[in-house]
Formats: C-alpha cells, sequence, structure tokens
C-alpha cells in the first residue's frame, strides 16, 4: 500500500531548495563582482580589460585593476606567461594592481596614462630588462617594492606630487645612476635603494624628514649626497657600505645636523666631508685648462670669455663666446655641485653649450637658452631626468650626440631651424609625446629617438615632399618611435 505523500515536507523540500539556488546565485554574482569569475576572458578589473599584440599589452577602461598577489581573488596576472615588450595604460584607468607586471622579466618601456593615481606594491618587481618609466603627476605613493630587482632601471624622474618611497622601493635597481627626492617626499622607506651598486649621486629636496634603516646600504659608488635641514632621523645602517661616499652638502647648520637623530652603523656617512649650508668644495678647472682661471679677476671660467656662477640653486652662464668642452663629466668645474642645480640660465652671447656641459644634473628642472647660442654639443642635459621642456631657439643649427639622452621627463621638443641631429640626440627621452621640426632639418642620425616610446606626434613645417629628403637613419629600427608616429605636414 502506498504511503500518501506529506504535502508539508514537500513544501519544506522545495523551499530549501530554493533558498540553495538563492545563495549559489548570490555567491556567483559576488565572485563575478570580484573578477574570479567573469564573462569576458579579458577582464582585468570589474569595467577593464586587456589586449595583446605584437608584444604590446594594452590595458583599458574605466577604473581600478584587479591584485594579482596571493590573499587577493587571482593569484597571477592573465599575461604572466606573454613576451611582452611594451605596457601601455590607456586613459580611463585608476590604478595599477599589486604585483600586475611582476616578473615580467621581457618588459622594455611602459607607458602609464596621468589618469592613474596608484601604483601598487612590486606591480614592477622583477621587470628585469626595464630601463625607464616616466610616473604621472596623479601618482602621490610609491608603494613597497614597486621597482624592486628592476636592474636594468637606469633612469626614474618622481613627480613634485609624491609624499612617500616605500621599503624596498628600488631595492637592487643595480643600473640607476641618480635620484632626486622632491620636496614633496617627507619619508623614505627602510631598504628603499639598497644595493643600488651604480648609483653615484642623491639629491634630496627640501621636506624630506626621515631616511629609513638600511635605506641606502651597500650603494658602493655613491659619491655625493646633498641632504636638507628637514631631515630628522636617519635610520641604522642607513648609509652602511657607502663605501665612496666623500661629499654631503647639507643645507642646515653644524648645530642642526648634530641634532639629527642619525642612530648607529652611518660611520661612511659621518665621516664623509660636510659642507654645511650647501657650500661646495673648491671646483676642478676645466679639462681645456690653458686659461688661467683668474684671468678675469677671480672670476671662475667655462669659456676663454665665458664664465659662471651658482647662487641658490641657479647657474648661470654669462660672457661671449663658446663654452667649452669638457672630455669627462668629472671635469665640469660645477660637477661636484650638481644635486644642487634646479635652474640654468645661459645669458645672451654665449654661442655654444659644451660637451657634458650639464650631464647629469638630475635636479635641474628649467634651462633658458638664448638665441645667440647655435650649438649643443653631445652630452650637454644627458641624464637631465628631470627636465620637462626645453625651449630651443632658432640660431641653434646643431644637436651632438646624446645632447638630451635620457631626459625622461621631457615631454615635447621645439627645433625652429636645427640642421642636423646626430646619433642618439633624444635616446631614452621616454616620455616624449612630440617634436617639432622645421625645413631646415636635413639629418636625422641613427638612433636620434631610441627609445622615446611615448613619441606619437611630429610636427614638420614642410611638406610630405620635404618630409620624404630628409635623411633618416633607421639602421636597427633605431628610428622607429620617429618614423611610426603621426606627422603633421604643414602643406
Amino acid at each position: 500500500m502506498n504511503k500518501e505523500a506529506n504535502p508539508a515536507k514537500s513544501k519544506k523540500t522545495l523551499v530549501i531548495i530554493l533558498a540553495v539556488c538563492l545563495v549559489l546565485a548570490i555567491a556567483a554574482f559576488v565572485l563575478v563582482k570580484l573578477g574570479v569569475f567573469s564573462d569576458d576572458p579579458n577582464a582585468c578589473g570589474d569595467d577593464l580589460v586587456w589586449s595583446f599584440e605584437n608584444g604590446v599589452l594594452t590595458i583599458s577602461g574605466e577604473g581600478d585593476m584587479d591584485d594579482y598577489v596571493r590573499g587577493s581573488p587571482h593569484y597571477s596576472s592573465p599575461w604572466s606567461n606573454y613576451n611582452i615588450k611594451k605596457v601601455v595604460i590607456k586613459p580611463g584607468v585608476t590604478s595599477i594592481g599589486e604585483d600586475a607586471f611582476s616578473n615580467c622579466d621581457s618588459i622594455k618601456s611602459i607607458s602609464i596614462s596621468d589618469t592613474v593615481t596608484s601604483i601598487g606594491a612590486g606591480a614592477f618587481s622583477g621587470c628585469r630588462s626595464l630601463t625607464n618609466i616616466s610616473i604621472p603627476d596623479s601618482v602621490t605613493i610609491i608603494e613597497s617594492g614597486t621597482f624592486k630587482y628592476c636592474t636594468s632601471l637606469k633612469s626614474l624622474p618622481l613627480s613634485c606630487n609624491v609624499t612617500s618611497i616605500g621599503d624596498y622601493a628600488f631595492y637592487n635597481c643595480s643600473s640607476l645612476t641618480n635620484i632626486v627626492i622632491p620636496s614633496s617626499v617627507t619619508s623614505i622607506g627602510v631598504y628603499a635603494f639598497s644595493s643600488c651598486e651604480s648609483l653615484t649621486s642623491i639629491s634630496m629636496l627640501d621636506g624630506v624628514t626621515s631616511i629609513g634603516e638600511c635605506a641606502f646600504i651597500w650603494c658602493e659608488s655613491l659619491v655625493s649626497i646633498s641632504i636638507p635641514d628637514s631631515i630628522t632621523f636617519i635610520g641604522d645602517s642607513a648609509f652602511k657600505g657607502c663605501n665612496s661616499l666623500s661629499d654631503v652638502y647639507y643645507s642646515g647648520s653644524p648645530a642642526q645636523w648634530d641634532n639629527i637623530d642619525r642612530t648607529h652603523y652611518n660611520h661612511e656617512l659621518t665621516s664623509a666631508t660636510i659642507y654645511y649650508n650647501w657650500e661646495a668644495p673648491a671646483e676642478a678647472e676645466p679639462s681645456s685648462s690653458k686659461k688661467d682661471p683668474e684671468a678675469a679677476g677671480g672670476t671662475q671660467l667655462c669659456g676663454d670669455k665665458v664664465s659662471w656662477s651658482l647662487e641658490n640653486g641657479t647657474l648661470t652662464i654669462s660672457g661671449k663666446g663658446d663654452m667649452y668642452d669638457y672630455f669627462e663629466p668629472e671635469t665640469v668645474p660645477w660637477h661636484t655641485s650638481r644635486p644642487q642645480i634646479r635652474k640654468v640660465v645661459i645669458k645672451k652671447g654665449v654661442t655654444s653649450i659644451g660637451q657634458f656641459a650639464f650631464d647629469q644634473c638630475g635636479a635641474l628642472e628649467s634651462v633658458t637658452i638664448p638665441n645667440s647660442v647655435t650649438k649643443i654639443n653631445a652630452y650637454a642635459f644627458n641624464g637631465c631626468t628631470s627636465l620637462k621642456n626645453v625651449a630651443i631657439p632658432g640660431s641653434v643649427t646643431f644637436i651632438g650626440c646624446f645632447a638630451f639622452g635620457s631626459c625622461t621627463s621631457l615631454t615635447d621638443i621645439t627645433m625652429s631651424s636645427v640642421n642636423d641631429i646626430v646619433s642618439c640626440a633624444f635616446q631614452g627621452c621616454t616620455a616624449l609625446t612630440s617634436v617639432s621640426i622645421s625645413t631646415s632639418l636635413t639629418s636625422i642620425g641613427s638612433w636620434a629617438f631610441l627609445s622615446c616610446d611615448s613619441l606619437t606626434d611630429v610636427y614638420y613645417s614642410g611638406s610630405e615632399a620635404q618630409w620624404s629628403g630628409i635623411s633618416i637613419d633607421d639602421t636597427d629600427g633605431g628610428n622607429y618611435d620617429l618614423t611610426t608616429a603621426a606627422i603633421h605636414f604643414n602643406s
């Protein structure tokens, strides 16, 4: 005899099944919103997608990128096994996720939109092929380990909006040669620049209050550092192993220096020569020292009839004729004062800017060039990583090799009368977006615009036919970034 079904029990079972389905639906929705599951296999954020083509990884959309660290919904980025040469972060993206490009060791260049306000910890750690990167002004914090083990990174301009540099931020960036810490930064984390073995100079602008434990430990090539009187604390072993450190430029008095809490194991710092109030040592004479520096009544010469003076961060070059060419950067008379130079003013009457004249002046932000200058010689502004724009007057007809090499903050350049741009003149200007060129130009040397990855527009004052008549040496694709940019013709 069949038992009669219990309506109450059946109803209860149905309710349980519906409740379970509802819970599963909610869970699936939450997981999709977290990005664990997505309708789009190329999603890398709630409203972000990625694409990969010809070695270029592009992130586009609106909002924040996912994090790719243990404990987050994602353990590794979806592009981690791709052979990425270049990364382009499009406008609309507001953050770069933690460990997003960690150990992507084939990446050579990265273009970041100024809509990005944060870069996650470890975002570019282990990008061993990365040579230059321009961080937009919108980013305010360099997180922990962001550029750790970027062993090919040669320069990194920091914007004046960055407020702190995290622990291990540039740990073992063994190719980094100089760094300028802007005045907006108040703290430098532990091991922040540890084992940066090629670092030769550091310029800290007024505002930094603390240097973390082991911040510059084993920076064996470090020769000079400028420290502001805002510093109140230097952590244990901050400069341990900096055996080449010889000159410390301190903006305060001896009494203020003695009041800094320097803790322990900073013998390399305290045994260096301290120049209070940034009083630089006696300057070296130019390499062409056949002229007596006292010949102009005690004036410091940098040309037969050209002199220089440095006051309050402004280096002034005045007189008549050519500056000296220097055959080694160390022989430039203001070489040891480079961390202090924020502005260069060249007076009318000077006719050339000498070789290596302002090489590696990492704090240099602006330069004034008069219309009497006709030549900018080799390495003149090489490695001026804080220089954002330069007005080259119509009188200049020649720009030498590496004249603006690795000026990684330079965004635009105008050349109205230049005849020749020689090899490597603008190589490594990774933030350069536009170039204006006149019909006077006849040749562009090999690799003149190599690694100018952000270059999108070339404004040419002549016709397409005239442009075709310019001799552009594109050996090994060394001017690819120039020739593939959009050329805007005037006629």
